[in-house]
């Protein structure tokens, strides 16, 4: 097909491309594929490709009312006015025609819908004069009629899917036919359920997969299961987790020789259950993760794995990989060992427990309870506070985030939200298991492994650019915020932006301006953490990343050629890593929107205080202690799509600043979308 793509504007016809007859199918079909990619198309007789003639093709990925964006093959993003869609809905491959730059985008107009994407949509149903209609969800959602008898007795204001099955030149245009009901687009519940099943992640798991599973349960421990294993059911270990934690993945043990700690983090060995090929394995690998939103766990494994036999539970013995590390006083990991292990914790930790025990605000009854680990704890803390340290000084950037924790009624709707904190002991645990998952990656390069890696790149130069000007906007020196710059350089800004009003600003500005970490099977390093040598090893039961290089260590141990066996699969399995991370992470984030709209419906007209958190063209981002975040719509000619600014100034005098303190109204809340209106009072 290169003759047609090198051919330039003239293109070829069919007859020059003429093949045997026995090849005439196969050229057809990859003609017809290359038609509905949008990488030629047919003038007559000729056949063209697309980029001769000056245009572009691309994917539509966002749609509202008045504008649209395409993706070209490159990634690039196309803004496309709102009247130079040409009905083509978000999934659609289309040829566009850039009509200059006025903003950070190219402009664009679709000159011809190559091929229909997904035609499903989510929305909520509207009367009209003429018959009911969908509002996809969405702030700007162009409304679509419902076919004649094609409804399903959907009501005003239910949640649907509904499928486009006839399609016009404008999104007003389409016709839709309603395929299924959620409920009212006013509850948590139903939009969660639309949410779910929008991302295709699956929810229960096949009779097969979880006959499996049980077989696996009834069998339990076997005293061969033991062998080889080192035993350390002796040994003063506890997992600390929240209260209502069911799969432990990880336990950890501290003890001290001379001027040395010597920790213990000890991991549910999963691999020895999951074997590859068997139903868990192939079920496992398409969930990629667990996920988690409001109180609801979709687990990537089934419960009587995930809760039950890999489960680090107290006083159980349980099958471990154990990361032992002998580290120094300066926080220097001197050697470590990987085994095979088995443990019996002696304690189910809890956060709010292990934080009062370390505080010293624990009674008698706590004190009882964790007697068997106090001294485990108390140098747990002691070396987490030294390799803290060390994380500061390789320039390792704090950046806080808030996490939501959502209170549910008997009936499925949120009642109260409040931020969650982070105490001593949460902390604790994070930096033990980080020196772990140090240890498994540089043992997956010192053996020269096939492996999985957590790869986090330095910061893109767009990225960079807006920082800048957020800072120049306060007044921040900004000469060392660079390309290439040391991750030590945005941990500075943050520190010593902490304390002024911006803080908060700043803080999430430099978190946004980081890459999003992936997994990859080349050990890139760590930039976020200033590490070069990370990887996920802590949580098999809820990664499959984590599963992966557990299997490639135990097979290693064995004597098997892991670096034979493993080299296709460690590639493969860290993309699906990265894919599955990412669908759970936009449905997490997803749900949680829904659950604040829902809570925050609740207080339409009351007012509230909060901080801006950013101004962009359509409005000014406001969020409230209990993490809910709502837009106050401005229309400003003068911003265009793209710009940043840390002020804005409107019609009446009133000046705004990124990190003030303001007084809002809650106006509005749609919870099929997730979004919240606010307006200053």
């Amino acid at each position: 097909m290169e003759k047609i793509l090198s051919a330039g504007r003239k293109g070829l016809s069919y007859q020059k491309l003429a093949v045997g007859k026995d090849a005439r199918k196969e050229l057809d079909g990859i003609l017809k594929q290359l038609r509905n990619e949008g990488q030629i198309v047919a003038r007559g007789e000729q056949l063209t490709a697309v980029k001769a003639l000056g245009f572009v093709p691309a994917t539509i990925t966002r749609v509202s009312g008045r504008f649209g964006f395409a993706e070209d093959d490159k990634g690039g993003e196309i803004f496309i006015p709102g009247r130079f869609l040409e009905g083509a809905l978000v999934g659609d491959r289309v040829i566009v025609k850039l009509l200059g730059t006025m903003g950070k985008n190219p402009d664009g107009r679709v000159l011809k819908i190559a091929s229909y994407g997904d035609s499903t949509i989510t929305g909520r149903i509207e009367s009209g004069s003429d018959g009911l209609y969908v509002v996809p969800t969405g702030r700007n959602g162009i409304p679509m009629r419902v076919a004649r008898g094609q409804t399903m007795k959907a009501k005003e204001n239910d949640l649907v899917l509904a499928e486009v099955v006839s399609r016009g030149d404008r999104h007003a245009s389409h016709k839709v036919a309603v395929r299924k009901i959620y409920g009212s687009a006013d509850t948590s519940a139903a939009c969660v359920r639309s949410l779910v099943e929008a991302s295709g992640l699956p929810t229960a798991f096949g009779s097969d997969v979880l006959a499996e599973a049980q077989k696996l349960q009834l069998r339990g421990l076997r005293k061969e299961d033991l062998k080889g294993r080192l035993d350390l059911r002796k040994k003063p270990i506890l997992t600390i987790d929240s209260a209502d934690s069911k799969d432990l993945d990880d336990a950890i043990s501290v003890e001290k020789k001379g001027t040395d700690y010597i920790l213990g983090v000890h991991i549910a060995d999963v691999s020895h259950f999951v074997t590859p090929g068997s139903l868990l394995d192939k079920e496992a690998f398409q969930r990629g993760t667990s996920t988690y939103f409001g109180d609801t766990v979709i687990p990537m494994l089934p419960k009587q794995l995930s809760n039950g036999l890999c489960s680090l539970n107290e006083g159980q013995d349980t099958l471990t990989f154990s990361c032992i590390a002998r580290i120094n006083k300066k926080g220097e990991i001197k050697e470590y060992t990987l085994k095979k292990s088995v443990i019996c914790s002696r304690v189910k930790g809890v956060y709010s427990e292990v934080n009062a025990i370390l505080d010293g605000t624990a009674g008698d009854k706590l004190k009882k309870k964790y007697k068997d680990v106090l001294e485990t704890l108390t140098l747990a803390e002691e070396l987490s506070s030294i390799l803290n340290k060390k994380k500061r000084g390789r320039g390792a950037p704090e950046l806080e985030t808030v996490e939501s924790k959502f209170i549910f009624d008997d009936k499925r709707r949120v009642v109260d939200i409040k931020p969650r904190g982070r105490g001593r002991s949460e902390e604790m645990i994070e930096d033990l298991m980080l020196c772990a998952n140090e240890c498994a990656a540089r043992f997956g390069k010192e053996n020269e492994l096939p492996f999985v890696y957590r790869v986090h790149e330095a910061p893109t130069d767009e990225k960079i650019d807006v920082l800048k000007k957020m800072l120049e906007g306060f007044g921040i020196p900004a000469g060392k915020v660079k390309s290439g710059m040391e991750p030590k350089v945005l941990a500075a800004i943050a520190q010593a932006a902490k304390p002024e009003k911006y803080g908060v600003a700043v803080n999430y500005q430099v978190l946004r301006t980081m890459q999003k970490a992936q997994y990859s099977s080349d050990p890139k390093g760590h930039y976020g953490l200033a590490l070069k040598d990370y990887a996920h090893f802590t949580s098999p039961i809820r990664r499959y990343a984590d599963l992966t290089i557990h299997r490639i260590m135990g097979d290693f141990f064995a004597g098997e050629n892991a670096r034979k066996k493993y080299r296709a699969f460690a590639a493969k399995a860290a993309e699906q890593a990265t894919a599955t991370e990412l669908r759970a992470m936009t449905l997490e984030r997803d749900c949680e929107d829904v659950y604040r709209a829902e809570y925050i419906s609740g207080f339409i007209g009351q007012k509230f205080l909060g901080r801006i958190t950013s101004i962009a063209p359509h409005g000014i981002y406001v969020q409230l202690d209990n993490t809910v975040e709502g837009l106050v719509r401005i229309v400003d000619d003068k911003l265009k799509n793209g710009d940043f600014t840390v002020e804005y100034t409107d019609r009446d005098g009133n000046h705004y600043m990124v990190g003030d303190m303001v007084t809002i109204k809650v106006v509005g809340a749609s919870v099929s979308a997730g979004q919240v209106d606010f307006e200053f009072v």
